[in-house]
């Protein structure tokens, strides 16, 4: 399985309203995605650790750049 590092943050921005209401999408870098052969609106699943999965797949709904 290809992976990459990532953050996982709470929505705060106004312009985040939409992951507010959708607790199962996340923002996402694209070209990230790309690296791991996924597009925005893809599922993915989030793993924490070697054992540990979140509960639920994520859909990278919202795009963004990698800060």
């Amino acid at each position: 399985m290809t992976t990459y590092d990532a953050s996982v943050k709470m929505a705060r921005l106004p312009q985040q309203n939409d992951l507010k209401k959708h607790k199962e999408h996340c923002s996402t870098d694209p070209d990230k995605l790309a690296m791991i052969a996924r597009k925005v609106g893809h599922q993915v699943r989030i793993r924490r650790n070697d054992e540990e999965f979140e509960p639920s797949s994520r859909t990278g709904h919202l795009s963004r750049p990698q800060s």
